[in-house]
């Protein structure tokens, strides 16, 4: 029903050079001890890591040891992990972290509430975040046709535009409307959202176990 994008979101006021790729999360003096990361959601710099340098570092969703590696290697970028999207805002409003991979949409909700931070759209492109609607199995056939009726009047394309109004979240109906306050948004671009970077989600799913023992051998266990 639409898709978000996950991109670099900084503090505008202390940050003097704006983040223009992924690499600067890893490579970026500025950044030194100053990103946050969120512990364990993987896709949000994982996923670009195997996009962007993959094959410079022989990373894959298959083979994912060396982008971990690659993350611990570069730990002295890391000043925090993050699990919850409050302590995020409060350490980037406050400078104790100056950059962190993060939700677009949520961003910018900060933003036009008066935080001082920026989005930047890394040049590879942003990580696509779809948003779906699904039936959940063993429904019985009442709760599958109701539960049919609900999806239905959430895609109709006056639901989709105020969903898109009063959460800033690009939707994929080419029948609702984009808000005018969005019309400049890249995130609501078809340009942006085509060039933007699609994690492997069923290898994400699938080897969760897997990635957390490797972010916990490799990076968490190693961080100060």
């Amino acid at each position: 029903m639409g898709v978000s994008s996950f991109a670099l979101v900084y503090n505008k006021d202390l940050v003097q050079t704006p983040p223009t790729s992924w690499n600067d999360l890893w490579e970026n003096e500025q950044f030194k001890g100053k990103t946050a990361l969120w512990d364990y959601m993987f896709y949000s710099y994982i996923s670009p890591l195997i996009a962007v340098k993959g094959q410079e570092i022989g990373a894959s969703y298959d083979n994912p040891e060396p982008a971990f590696q690659y993350v611990s290697d570069h730990r002295d970028q890391i000043g925090t992990l993050v699990t919850s999207n409050d302590q995020l805002k409060a350490l980037l409003e406050s400078g104790d972290a100056l950059i962190a991979p993060f939700s677009a949409q949520v961003a910018q909700t900060w933003i036009d509430a008066g935080s001082p931070l920026a989005v930047a759209y890394p040049e590879e492109g942003a990580i696509s975040f779809p948003y779906s609607l699904q039936v959940v199995k063993g429904s019985t056939p009442e709760q599958t046709r109701v539960a049919n009726e609900i999806i239905n009047e959430l895609l109709n394309a006056e639901s989709l535009t105020s969903y898109a109004d009063a959460t800033g979240t690009p939707v994929t109906s080419t029948t609702a409307t984009v808000p005018d306050k969005y019309k400049d948004d890249p995130s609501f671009s078809v340009e942006t959202q085509s060039n933007g970077i699609n994690p492997d989600w069923d290898k994400l799913a699938q080897n969760s176990s897997a990635w957390k023992e490797l972010w916990d051998r490799l990076v968490k266990t190693k961080l100060q």
